[in-house]
């Protein structure tokens, strides 16, 4: 069996005015609500993926009916070029992650030229930072 959990109150306006209907929570089983267990947890345990490997392809066009695609199981191959680069879970909870620095249209920032922390979040659309770094990069 699969527990899911039902918000029915959240703070602040964020899920009036988002255009989606909930989240799937895709995170490890630390950061779990009521420490059930995640539905990616359950899909790796019982066999349903070929590989433990969940994918995303967000389409960056806006006007088209396709918005986007998750792939639980391996990658699709239509939506990439070249060779994946895996790195490692520096933190069990979200999918965090050591990095380097970070470019811009190809051109090196400087703005984590020493290495940083990251966070790969599929249950938000924010880029958040520091607020120096964030406001460059938004300049």
């Amino acid at each position: 069996p699969q527990e899911f959990i039902e918000a029915t109150s959240e703070p602040g306006i964020t899920f009036l005015l988002a255009k989606f209907d909930g989240i799937l929570g895709l995170g490890f089983k630390e950061i779990s609500v009521g420490n059930s267990t995640p539905v990616w947890y359950n899909m790796v345990e019982k066999g349903l993926v070929k590989e433990p490997i969940f994918s995303f392809w967000l389409n960056r066009n806006p006007q088209d009916p396709e918005g986007g695609e998750i792939v639980f199981g391996g990658v699709d191959p239509k939506h990439f070029k070249g060779e994946h680069t895996y790195v490692p879970v520096t933190h069990k909870g979200y999918w965090q992650f050591d990095m380097g620095d970070l470019q811009i249209a190809g051109k090196p920032t400087g703005y984590c030229a020493k290495g940083c922390s990251a966070i790969a979040d599929s249950g938000t659309s924010l880029l958040t930072g520091p607020s120096t770094v964030i406001t460059m990069i938004n300049h």
